[in-house]
């Protein structure tokens, strides 16, 4: 879960749970999403279930200090349970 800072949904609490079948679901502050993901080398790629490939994002992550990790977009986010 994290909080983006920029784009349409920035400042709002939004929890992404990827499946292993290749289904993502982001759902938060109101918003409920279905998309698909995929490894592109290091990154992690994802597009909303009707687009089509070449409209993927893919971002890389690092890992932070305990639970908590951020990804190239500067969302910082941790893995539950968080503080």
């Amino acid at each position: 879960c994290g909080r983006p800072r920029s784009g349409p949904i920035a400042g709002k609490a939004i929890c992404t749970i990827h499946f292993a079948d290749g289904t993502a679901v982001a759902a938060g502050s109101g918003i409920v999403a279905r998309g698909v993901w995929e490894l592109d080398g290091d990154r992690v790629c994802r597009r909303d279930a009707a687009e089509t490939p070449d409209l993927r994002r893919c971002v890389r992550y690092e890992r932070l200090a305990g639970r908590r990790y951020r990804n190239s977009d500067d969302v910082e986010f941790c893995i539950g349970p968080c503080p």
